[in-house]
């Protein structure tokens, strides 16, 4: 009788380990591949890449998921810095265990994007993010700055304008003229950012331009009014969580002749 005992005791404690085995090794849904690209196709993802032009019409989130069972969907959800802009629910396709969505890129949304792929019960699975970035105006930057063709014979001479400046910072905010926060490293959760110069000399009433690039595109421009004896002058860009990458602002006189330039990274 004891051994008979001892015989069932060890048979129950082998299905209890046998099913905590099993159990262990029951795999959850997960993404074995994200591809951000231009379209998606028979063939699958094309055009893969991480940065895009505001011209490239949409962008594609596609996905390759291993250990479906009975999950028929997946949700991608778009983020423009932390704002949700869409969230859709493809179909995970029989076999090949793949989906994807694809959003409409306007020219406007330029900067970060992240998409994250989850779960029908929200669970985050993967995420990645990618760039839109502008494309660079078409005038001459040579132009902008004052080139000019001197007789005709093709040399380009650089028209240097009477302004000097003497000090030019980024930083976070003006406190009665002066600036602070001064960094060429801002963070991306900086509402704005300013542009402080300093033009020594200043004798009579003059105009100065602040033209702000991200990654080469004009952002915005401001015209600023000098009035002596004050010699400092600047000007600010409201910013977004998605605006991070390379800035540039570029100061021109009243002819729109440059002066002094800076450049400048938004971090997150």
């Amino acid at each position: 009788m004891k051994s008979l005992s001892l015989i069932r005791y060890f048979v129950v404690i082998v299905i209890v380990f046998t099913a905590g085995v099993s159990f262990s090794q029951d795999k959850v849904l997960s993404v074995k591949e994200l591809v951000l690209c231009k379209q998606v196709t028979d063939k699958g993802p094309e055009g893969a890449a991480n940065e895009f032009r505001e011209d490239a019409g949409s962008v594609c989130c596609w996905t390759k998921m291993e250990n479906t069972r009975e999950q028929v969907k997946v949700t991608h959800s778009w983020y423009y810095g932390n704002r949700k802009k869409a969230s859709f629910k493809p179909g995970i396709e029989p076999g090949s265990g793949t989906a994807y969505s694809c959003i409409e890129i306007k020219p406007e949304w330029l900067g970060m994007w992240t998409v994250r792929v989850s779960d029908v019960k929200g669970k985050l699975l993967e995420s990645k993010s990618f760039f839109v970035k502008g494309i660079p105006d078409k005038k001459d930057r040579r132009e902008k700055r004052g080139n000019t063709d001197y007789a005709g014979i093709g040399i380009k001479v650089r028209q240097k304008s009477k302004v000097k400046i003497s000090s030019i910072k980024i930083g976070r905010k003006i406190r009665r003229g002066k600036l602070s926060g001064e960094t060429k490293s801002v963070p991306s959760s900086w509402k704005k950012v300013f542009c402080w110069i300093d033009i020594p000399g200043v004798e009579k009433k003059s105009n100065v331009k602040f033209v702000w690039y991200y990654f080469g595109k004009k952002m915005a421009e401001t015209m600023v009014r000098i009035k002596p004896p004050s010699s400092q002058a600047w000007a600010f860009k409201t910013m977004r969580p998605q605006y991070v990458g390379k800035w540039c602002v570029e100061v021109l006189d009243g002819e729109d002749v440059f002066i002094k330039e800076i450049c400048f990274d938004v971090k997150q």
